[in-house]
Protein backbone atom coordinates (compact mmCIF):
# COMPACT_ATOMS: atom_id res chain seq x y z
CA UNK A 1 0.00 0.00 0.00
CA UNK A 2 1.39 3.37 -0.89
CA UNK A 3 2.57 5.63 1.70
CA UNK A 4 3.32 9.24 1.76
CA UNK A 5 4.36 12.21 3.66
CA UNK A 6 5.74 15.48 3.69
CA UNK A 7 9.30 16.44 5.01
CA UNK A 8 11.64 18.78 5.72
CA UNK A 9 15.15 18.61 5.26
CA UNK A 10 16.81 19.55 9.10
CA UNK A 11 20.62 18.86 8.42
CA UNK A 12 23.48 16.33 7.61
CA UNK A 13 25.11 13.99 10.37
CA UNK A 14 26.29 10.62 10.54
CA UNK A 15 26.02 7.87 12.39
CA UNK A 16 27.64 3.78 13.37
CA UNK A 17 25.95 1.22 11.92
CA UNK A 18 26.19 -2.40 13.12
CA UNK A 19 29.22 -3.19 11.63
CA UNK A 20 30.69 -0.13 13.01
CA UNK A 21 31.07 1.75 9.90
CA UNK A 22 30.87 5.71 9.96
CA UNK A 23 27.86 6.47 7.58
CA UNK A 24 26.15 9.95 6.24
CA UNK A 25 22.87 10.60 6.84
CA UNK A 26 20.50 13.11 5.68
CA UNK A 27 18.08 14.07 8.94
CA UNK A 28 14.08 14.91 7.80
CA UNK A 29 11.70 16.13 10.15
CA UNK A 30 9.05 14.67 8.64
CA UNK A 31 5.40 15.69 9.92
CA UNK A 32 2.69 15.95 11.26
CA UNK A 33 0.66 16.35 7.93
CA UNK A 34 -2.73 17.16 8.14
CA UNK A 35 -5.69 16.21 5.84
CA UNK A 36 -6.93 19.01 4.43
CA UNK A 37 -9.74 17.36 1.76
CA UNK A 38 -10.51 14.18 -0.01
CA UNK A 39 -10.88 14.12 -3.21
CA UNK A 40 -13.38 11.97 -5.21
CA UNK A 41 -14.24 10.21 -8.45
CA UNK A 42 -17.84 11.98 -8.29
CA UNK A 43 -16.72 15.42 -7.53
CA UNK A 44 -12.92 16.30 -8.68
CA UNK A 45 -12.26 13.06 -11.48
CA UNK A 46 -10.39 10.97 -9.86
CA UNK A 47 -9.53 9.83 -5.99
CA UNK A 48 -6.46 11.57 -3.84
CA UNK A 49 -5.87 13.33 -0.36
CA UNK A 50 -4.88 16.39 0.17
CA UNK A 51 -2.57 17.69 2.94
CA UNK A 52 -0.66 20.51 4.51
CA UNK A 53 2.13 20.69 6.34
CA UNK A 54 4.28 23.08 8.35
CA UNK A 55 2.20 26.23 10.07
CA UNK A 56 2.12 29.47 8.77
CA UNK A 57 0.66 32.68 10.15
CA UNK A 58 -2.70 34.12 8.93
CA UNK A 59 -2.75 37.39 6.71
CA UNK A 60 -4.30 40.34 8.38
CA UNK A 61 -6.32 43.56 6.43
CA UNK A 62 -6.95 46.51 8.58
CA UNK A 63 -7.90 49.98 8.57
CA UNK A 64 -6.95 52.35 11.39
CA UNK A 65 -9.74 55.34 12.07
CA UNK A 66 -8.89 57.08 9.05
CA UNK A 67 -9.12 54.51 6.38
CA UNK A 68 -5.84 53.61 5.82
CA UNK A 69 -5.08 50.21 4.91
CA UNK A 70 -2.82 48.19 7.58
CA UNK A 71 -1.34 44.59 6.23
CA UNK A 72 0.49 42.40 8.90
CA UNK A 73 2.18 39.27 7.83
CA UNK A 74 1.65 40.32 4.07
CA UNK A 75 2.63 37.22 2.89
CA UNK A 76 0.57 34.68 5.33
CA UNK A 77 -2.22 32.99 4.40
CA UNK A 78 -4.98 34.66 2.73
CA UNK A 79 -8.88 34.45 3.83
CA UNK A 80 -9.91 32.39 1.08
CA UNK A 81 -7.18 29.87 2.00
CA UNK A 82 -8.01 30.15 5.74
CA UNK A 83 -11.60 29.04 4.93
CA UNK A 84 -10.16 25.60 3.19
CA UNK A 85 -8.16 24.94 6.52
CA UNK A 86 -11.44 25.86 8.52
CA UNK A 87 -13.04 22.97 7.16
CA UNK A 88 -10.60 20.66 8.17
CA UNK A 89 -10.58 22.28 11.21
CA UNK A 90 -6.41 22.69 10.76
CA UNK A 91 -4.81 25.93 11.13
CA UNK A 92 -2.90 27.80 8.38
CA UNK A 93 -0.31 25.51 6.45
CA UNK A 94 2.66 25.93 4.70
CA UNK A 95 2.70 23.51 2.61
CA UNK A 96 -0.20 22.12 0.41
CA UNK A 97 0.07 18.35 -1.67
CA UNK A 98 -1.68 15.50 -2.60
CA UNK A 99 -0.91 12.22 -2.59
CA UNK A 100 -3.15 9.16 -4.40
CA UNK A 101 -3.47 6.78 -2.42
CA UNK A 102 -5.09 3.23 -2.72
CA UNK A 103 -6.85 4.09 0.57
CA UNK A 104 -8.09 7.21 -0.09
CA UNK A 105 -11.96 6.75 1.09
CA UNK A 106 -10.54 5.64 4.46
CA UNK A 107 -9.28 9.32 5.41
CA UNK A 108 -11.13 12.07 6.72
CA UNK A 109 -10.49 15.48 7.06
CA UNK A 110 -8.58 16.55 10.36
CA UNK A 111 -6.70 13.38 10.12
CA UNK A 112 -3.09 13.72 10.92
CA UNK A 113 -0.46 11.85 9.20
CA UNK A 114 3.05 11.28 11.47
CA UNK A 115 6.23 9.54 10.36
CA UNK A 116 5.23 6.07 12.15
CA UNK A 117 3.53 5.07 9.03
CA UNK A 118 7.20 4.03 7.92
CA UNK A 119 9.19 0.88 9.16
CA UNK A 120 12.64 -0.06 9.71
CA UNK A 121 13.63 -1.12 6.29
CA UNK A 122 11.01 0.67 4.14
CA UNK A 123 12.25 1.89 0.37
CA UNK A 124 11.03 5.57 -0.20
CA UNK A 125 11.31 7.36 -2.91
CA UNK A 126 12.06 11.21 -1.80
CA UNK A 127 11.23 14.49 -3.98
CA UNK A 128 12.26 17.68 -3.58
CA UNK A 129 13.57 21.02 -5.40
CA UNK A 130 17.32 20.91 -5.05
CA UNK A 131 19.22 23.95 -3.65
CA UNK A 132 19.38 26.75 -6.60
CA UNK A 133 23.37 27.81 -7.45
CA UNK A 134 22.64 30.62 -9.92
CA UNK A 135 23.97 30.89 -13.12
CA UNK A 136 26.61 28.54 -13.93
CA UNK A 137 29.10 27.02 -17.00
CA UNK A 138 29.28 24.11 -18.77
CA UNK A 139 31.97 22.37 -16.84
CA UNK A 140 30.05 22.99 -13.11
CA UNK A 141 26.82 22.43 -14.76
CA UNK A 142 26.97 19.51 -16.97
CA UNK A 143 30.30 18.41 -15.64
CA UNK A 144 32.49 19.07 -19.12
CA UNK A 145 36.11 19.03 -19.49
CA UNK A 146 38.04 21.89 -19.93
CA UNK A 147 40.71 22.83 -22.46
CA UNK A 148 44.60 23.01 -21.95
CA UNK A 149 45.41 25.26 -19.30
CA UNK A 150 48.64 26.42 -21.14
CA UNK A 151 49.34 30.27 -21.95
CA UNK A 152 49.39 29.59 -25.78
CA UNK A 153 45.62 28.16 -25.57
CA UNK A 154 43.03 29.95 -26.52
CA UNK A 155 40.51 27.46 -24.95
CA UNK A 156 40.42 26.90 -20.96
CA UNK A 157 36.86 26.59 -19.73
CA UNK A 158 34.51 28.08 -22.73
CA UNK A 159 32.08 26.47 -24.07
CA UNK A 160 33.50 24.92 -27.00
CA UNK A 161 31.62 23.85 -30.49
CA UNK A 162 27.60 24.28 -30.68
CA UNK A 163 27.44 22.69 -34.19
CA UNK A 164 28.15 23.35 -37.69
CA UNK A 165 27.86 26.66 -39.32
CA UNK A 166 26.28 26.00 -42.85
CA UNK A 167 24.85 22.69 -42.08
CA UNK A 168 22.21 22.21 -40.14
CA UNK A 169 22.52 26.55 -39.41
CA UNK A 170 21.52 25.94 -36.20
CA UNK A 171 21.93 24.25 -32.24
CA UNK A 172 20.26 21.07 -31.82
CA UNK A 173 17.72 21.20 -28.86
CA UNK A 174 18.98 19.22 -25.76
CA UNK A 175 22.62 21.12 -26.65
CA UNK A 176 24.55 21.14 -23.05
CA UNK A 177 25.25 25.07 -22.64
CA UNK A 178 25.53 27.23 -19.80
CA UNK A 179 22.75 27.66 -17.37
CA UNK A 180 21.22 27.86 -14.41
CA UNK A 181 22.19 25.29 -11.70
CA UNK A 182 19.92 23.73 -9.69
CA UNK A 183 16.24 24.63 -8.60
CA UNK A 184 14.70 21.54 -10.32
CA UNK A 185 12.80 18.50 -9.17
CA UNK A 186 14.93 15.20 -8.58
CA UNK A 187 13.67 11.80 -7.02
CA UNK A 188 16.47 10.49 -4.70
CA UNK A 189 15.97 6.94 -2.76
CA UNK A 190 16.28 6.47 1.01
CA UNK A 191 15.91 3.62 3.04
CA UNK A 192 14.09 4.08 6.38
CA UNK A 193 16.23 3.00 9.60
CA UNK A 194 14.41 3.58 12.92
CA UNK A 195 16.24 3.99 15.77
CA UNK A 196 14.48 2.72 19.00
CA UNK A 197 14.61 5.07 21.85
CA UNK A 198 12.72 3.38 24.82
CA UNK A 199 12.00 5.69 27.96
CA UNK A 200 12.29 8.79 25.52
CA UNK A 201 9.53 10.57 25.01
CA UNK A 202 9.15 13.78 22.90
CA UNK A 203 7.12 17.24 23.09
CA UNK A 204 8.51 19.73 20.02
CA UNK A 205 12.43 19.62 20.18
CA UNK A 206 12.49 19.06 23.75
CA UNK A 207 13.23 15.13 25.26
CA UNK A 208 11.45 13.89 28.44
CA UNK A 209 13.28 10.46 30.14
CA UNK A 210 12.94 9.26 33.50
CA UNK A 211 16.69 7.78 35.47
CA UNK A 212 16.14 5.87 38.95
CA UNK A 213 19.01 6.11 41.84
CA UNK A 214 19.77 4.85 44.98
CA UNK A 215 18.50 5.78 48.10
CA UNK A 216 21.93 6.43 49.32
CA UNK A 217 22.36 8.86 46.44
CA UNK A 218 18.91 10.82 46.81
CA UNK A 219 20.21 10.89 50.54
CA UNK A 220 23.64 12.21 50.88
CA UNK A 221 23.67 13.54 47.21
CA UNK A 222 26.15 12.42 44.49
CA UNK A 223 26.72 11.42 40.80
CA UNK A 224 24.15 10.00 38.24
CA UNK A 225 24.64 8.99 34.69
CA UNK A 226 21.92 10.23 32.85
CA UNK A 227 21.31 8.51 28.61
CA UNK A 228 21.08 11.25 26.04
CA UNK A 229 20.45 11.30 22.22
CA UNK A 230 24.05 12.18 22.06
CA UNK A 231 25.38 10.09 24.87
CA UNK A 232 25.83 10.08 28.59
CA UNK A 233 26.19 13.09 30.62
CA UNK A 234 27.39 13.25 34.34
CA UNK A 235 24.78 14.61 36.74
CA UNK A 236 25.12 15.86 40.23
CA UNK A 237 22.39 15.28 42.55
CA UNK A 238 21.61 17.01 45.56
CA UNK A 239 21.47 15.98 49.11
CA UNK A 240 17.68 15.17 49.84
CA UNK A 241 16.36 14.73 46.38
CA UNK A 242 13.04 13.82 46.62
CA UNK A 243 11.42 11.41 43.87
CA UNK A 244 9.73 13.69 41.15
CA UNK A 245 12.54 15.73 40.99
CA UNK A 246 13.47 17.43 37.58
CA UNK A 247 16.76 18.06 35.98
CA UNK A 248 17.05 20.02 32.47
CA UNK A 249 19.81 19.47 30.20
CA UNK A 250 20.26 22.29 28.08
CA UNK A 251 21.21 21.34 23.69
CA UNK A 252 20.45 17.68 24.76
CA UNK A 253 16.81 17.68 22.75
CA UNK A 254 16.27 17.53 19.28
CA UNK A 255 17.42 19.54 16.83
CA UNK A 256 15.33 22.54 15.32
CA UNK A 257 14.05 21.93 12.40
CA UNK A 258 14.01 26.25 11.64
CA UNK A 259 17.42 26.59 12.88
CA UNK A 260 19.86 23.21 12.69
CA UNK A 261 22.71 25.06 15.28
CA UNK A 262 19.26 25.42 18.14
CA UNK A 263 18.57 21.92 20.27
CA UNK A 264 15.95 21.62 22.60
CA UNK A 265 16.44 20.89 26.32
CA UNK A 266 16.22 17.25 28.05
CA UNK A 267 13.90 17.49 31.14
CA UNK A 268 14.97 14.35 33.51
CA UNK A 269 12.62 12.76 36.18
CA UNK A 270 14.14 11.49 39.33
CA UNK A 271 12.75 8.17 41.35
CA UNK A 272 14.37 7.01 43.76
CA UNK A 273 14.99 2.95 44.10
CA UNK A 274 13.73 1.72 47.51
CA UNK A 275 15.54 -0.76 49.19
CA UNK A 276 14.81 -3.94 49.38
CA UNK A 277 15.56 -7.27 50.97
CA UNK A 278 17.51 -5.28 54.01
CA UNK A 279 19.62 -6.93 56.57
CA UNK A 280 18.46 -6.78 60.23
CA UNK A 281 21.40 -4.65 60.86
CA UNK A 282 20.06 -2.20 57.89
CA UNK A 283 16.77 -1.79 59.17
CA UNK A 284 17.81 -0.77 62.32
CA UNK A 285 20.08 1.94 60.75
CA UNK A 286 16.75 3.03 58.71
CA UNK A 287 14.74 2.89 62.29
CA UNK A 288 17.19 4.59 64.19
CA UNK A 289 17.05 7.55 61.36
CA UNK A 290 13.07 7.53 61.23
CA UNK A 291 13.01 7.41 65.10
CA UNK A 292 15.53 10.67 65.05
CA UNK A 293 13.77 12.51 62.40
CA UNK A 294 10.21 11.61 64.20
CA UNK A 295 8.95 9.44 61.45
CA UNK A 296 8.10 6.52 63.56
CA UNK A 297 6.78 5.30 67.02
CA UNK A 298 7.05 2.31 69.20
CA UNK A 299 3.77 -0.11 70.00
CA UNK A 300 3.66 -1.26 73.23
CA UNK A 301 4.36 -4.88 72.19
CA UNK A 302 7.98 -3.05 71.08
CA UNK A 303 7.50 -3.33 67.43
CA UNK A 304 8.22 -0.27 64.91
CA UNK A 305 5.17 1.63 63.29
CA UNK A 306 6.22 4.39 60.65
Amino acid sequence: MKKAILATKVGMTQIFNADGVLVPVTVLEAGPCSVTQIKTVENDGYSAVQVAYADKKEKVVSKDANGKKEIRNRHGVNKAQMGHFAKAGVSGKRYVREFKFENADEYKLGDVIKADIFAEGDKIDATAISKGKGFQGAIKRLGQHRGPMAHGSKFHRHQGSNGACSDPSKVFKGKGMPGTGGGEPGDLLLKVTVGTRPGYERKGSDVYTTISIPYTTAVFGGEATVPTLYGNVICKIREGMQSGSKIRLRGKGIVSMKNPSIRGDQYVTIQIQVPQNLNYTAKEKLHEYARACGLERSNANGSHVA
